[in-house]
């Protein structure tokens, strides 16, 4: 990538994640860094560390991933879901509120049904409830992005007893926020990374005694 190729991508990267930020000025960042979104990212070793541990995250949830339905929320340009192809699951989709990532994700051609939409938005997704068995979300919850107020309508997705991993940056969202996930003593930690991750109980609205699964976010 070009020196200033660079430079620009490191300005929208910088105004992209303000905390201030809003939904359509981050769609308008998405739309302009969406040629060199990959690229951008490939000059970034922070970047691709961070691919690893989530790789290595979800790695290891299910001993039958092929027979797994996944669910990339934010996908982008598809960075988790060649993850997730990477350690064996082959079954995913993708929901994209950019038009233009959406695009490139879908030259990928790795996904089997891709949703361009807002997530988080007045109107549900157009997805029946109890889809998946894995619903991955790549650095999306953050200020002009997927709102936590999106979580009750991302839970909808997932099927009983299921799992939602989230990697997230510190300061990109509060996760005290995050009203429908009741924390729970659990802990797993990662000896070879030092990566923490804490699960949380996901309860369905109005359905505060049933769990519906698990919500693992990998702080970074």
């Amino acid at each position: 990538m070009s020196t200033e190729r660079f430079r620009q991508s490191e300005e929208v990267e910088s105004n992209i994640f303000r905390r201030d930020i809003t939904y359509d000025e981050s769609q308008q960042q998405y739309t302009e860094w969406a040629d060199y979104y990959d690229a951008t990212l490939d000059d970034k070793p922070k970047v691709y560390s961070v691919l690893v541990m989530y790789e290595q995250g979800v790695e290891k949830l299910f001993s039958d991933k092929s027979q797994r339905r996944c669910l990339d929320l934010g996908a982008g340009t598809g960075l988790t879901g060649e993850r997730l192809r990477k350690v064996g699951y082959s079954d995913f989709d993708g929901v994209e509120p950019n038009e233009k990532m959406a695009d490139a994700l879908k030259k990928k051609g790795i996904y089997k049904n891709i949703t361009v939409a807002p997530i988080g938005g007045d109107k549900p997704l157009d997805i029946p409830d109890n889809s998946y068995d894995l619903i991955a979300c790549g650095g999306s919850f953050a200020a002009g992005h997927i709102p936590c107020s999106a979580i009750p309508e991302i839970v909808r997705l997932l099927k009983p007893g299921q799992i939602i991993v989230a990697y997230l940056l510190l300061s990109m969202v509060v996760i005290s926020s995050i009203a429908c996930v009741k924390s729970s003593s659990t802990m797993f930690r990662s000896t070879r990374t030092g990566l923490s991750l804490s699960s949380m109980s996901l309860r369905r609205k109005g359905k505060s005694r049933t769990s519906n699964g698990l919500f693992i976010p990998i702080i970074m």
